[in-house]
């Protein structure tokens, strides 16, 4: 399928350049064009004028703007002969009948516009009944789709977004809303796949502050997100040593905030062996659960400097940790030492990493009807 560009350029209210139509090019030759759209009031259909212009320049020349032709100084008797293949021929009337039927659609663009001309195929898919349609898309299921994303694509960026709303609104796409949403968990769960061994906090960081429903999912009450990296009080009299937490959320129905500082799936959550299949937590682990405690200490004692400019409460805020990938817990030992840590800590919990996500995988299955698997919610 050809896609031609016609860019116009108005000189006055009547007249307006346009880009030339090259009918032959070589690395030192060519010939073009140089059309203009203008509005015979004599004849309104007779809407293009234009000049032909051959020139010839040095290999690692530009082409220069050529306003004029030497026809003016032929003597008697002489003529310029000018051949024109059957192809420039085409091409000559294709591009000139485009301009025509631009003008016919609105006359003189004003300022500087671009327009797309598409070929027929283009207008003739649109113009195929639903039947045909379906038809024609589901031979090739696969290029039906990807067609599909590349116009949804495109459409996000138009300036008239506005208009393709009002267009999907009158189409009866109750499911649109479902998918867009399982195409939002599917992304998740992809940056899970391809990162699970990523150790880079600062990307853990954007991740969960770009896609805030990822540790929302992880608290059994409504919540929404205050702030990234939010300021938790803690400034010396110097103002310096603040406090400053990866995540503030708040429940949307009592406006009572939580904590949540997170390290990479690829921090270790246990030691060595203590003794009799008994292991230590990981000195990471253990400064993580001391530092969001830290924070939450720092945010009541200074919840009335900073509740003054903020919609929330702290009663005893609950705090999470999240951090490392279970794949460590490689036998029943180390499972155990780790839930008899995480699970006596009073308002602190720890989750790691794949726990997160795989509640997104558990989601999906429900949202494509996979069944329910092992549900965690």
């Amino acid at each position: 399928m050809s896609i031609e560009k016609i860019t116009t350029k108005s000189t006055s209210s009547v007249s307006a350049d346009t880009n030339d139509i090259v009918l032959r090019e070589t690395a030192i030759t060519r010939l073009i064009f140089r059309p203009q759209l203008v509005t015979n009031r004599n004849n309104p259909n007779a809407s293009v004028n234009g000049i032909f212009i051959f020139q010839r320049k040095g290999k690692n020349d530009v082409w220069e703007i050529f306003h004029d032709t030497t026809l003016s100084k032929l003597k008697k008797g002489e003529g310029v002969s000018l051949p024109l293949h059957s192809q420039e021929v085409l091409d000559f009337y294709r591009g000139v009948t485009n301009l025509y039927r631009l003008y016919a659609q609105g006359g003189i663009p004003q300022g500087n516009q671009t327009f797309i001309n598409v070929t027929n195929k283009l207008q003739a898919v649109a113009n195929l009944s639903d039947d045909d349609f379906n038809q024609l898309v589901e031979t090739g299921n696969d290029v039906g789709i990807n067609a599909l994303l590349r116009l949804l694509k495109w459409a996000s960026n138009i300036n008239q977004i506005s208009d393709v709303i009002d267009q999907l609104e009158m189409l009866d796409i109750t499911n649109i809303h479902a998918l867009s949403g399982i195409a939002i968990l599917h992304e998740a769960k992809t940056i899970w796949d391809d990162n699970s061994d990523n150790a880079d906090e600062q990307f853990w960081q954007s991740q969960f502050a770009e896609r805030s429903y990822l540790l929302e999912q992880s608290f059994s009450y409504p919540v929404v997100l205050i702030k990234d990296k939010a300021y938790v009080g803690g400034k010396s009299i110097d103002n310096t040593g603040g406090n400053i937490v990866d995540f503030l959320y708040k429940n949307t129905l009592t406006n009572s905030v939580m904590l949540v500082e997170i390290k990479t799936p690829a921090t270790r959550i246990l030691g060595s062996e203590y003794r009799n299949g008994i292991y230590n937590v990981s000195q990471e682990l253990t400064a993580a659960v001391l530092q969001v405690l830290n924070y939450r200490k720092s945010l009541t004692e200074s919840f009335n400097s900073l509740h003054a400019a903020n919609d929330f409460d702290t009663c005893d805020p609950p705090c999470k940790v999240i951090i490392g990938n279970t794949s460590e817990l490689n036998n029943s030992e180390k499972k155990k030492s780790f839930e008899l840590f995480r699970r006596h800590f009073n308002g602190v919990e720890v989750l790691t990493y794949d726990e997160v996500f795989l509640r997104i995988s558990n989601l999906l299955k429900v949202l494509e009807g996979k069944g329910t698997g092992d549900i965690i919610f």
